[in-house]
């Protein structure tokens, strides 16, 4: 692997709940990304992605993972 390239990595539950107990204890996202050592466009993204539309800012690390999980399952299927 080439020293400059960067492999991506899949946030895990671990980072999810930091993610929620920040978010909640008022960080911004360039506090959480630096806090968990990601990119403040992985956090924003996984905020916007998981955090009801309804009540911004609420975010459930559990819902989000399994979220997650499906999106990743329904990309690697065959379609016919």
């Amino acid at each position: 692997m080439n020293k400059n390239s960067s492999s991506y990595k899949h946030l895990n539950i671990d980072e999810r709940e930091q993610i929620a107990y920040l978010r909640a204890k008022g960080d911004g996202i360039n506090e959480i990304a630096r806090l968990i050592g990601r990119n403040k466009g992985t956090v924003s993204r996984e905020l916007k992605r998981n955090a009801p539309k309804k009540n911004k800012g609420y975010y459930v690390p559990y819902r989000a993972q399994v979220r997650s999980e499906v999106r990743m399952k329904e990309s690697h299927k065959k379609k016919d």
